[in-house]
């Protein structure tokens, strides 16, 4: 993927903030850039929030009761392969984020 600011090419999303800018160009933004590019991204999660089924099961926020969420991947990092540079070979989450609160579920799928 290759960030619309600086141009540099990163080996998966995981390295960008929204679809196109990376974290080290997001970091460099001002604050109420920062806050813009944030509020386009949450515009996004809203359109995306829906009731979700995990193994028979419809999720409900622990917390306020929302059924409403939007999903999401995260990668796993581990100090090794950080320090190896290869992030992108960890495994991933799946989290689903309650769109009333924005808890966050987490489920890692055993392969």
């Amino acid at each position: 993927m290759i960030c619309k600011s600086c141009k540099k090419d990163f080996p998966s999303k995981y390295y960008f903030v929204t679809e196109s800018i990376c974290q080290e160009c997001f970091n460099l933004l001002n604050d109420q850039e920062k806050q813009q590019l944030l509020d386009e991204k949450d515009s996004l999660k809203i359109e995306e929030a829906a009731e979700r089924i995990i193994q028979g099961h419809a999720l409900k926020c622990p917390v306020c009761g929302n059924k409403q969420f939007w999903k999401r991947k995260t990668l796993m990092n581990t100090p090794g392969m950080t320090f190896l540079g290869l992030d992108w070979a960890n495994r991933e989450a799946e989290n689903y984020v309650c769109d009333g609160c924005g808890y966050i579920l987490w489920f890692l799928r055993e392969e």
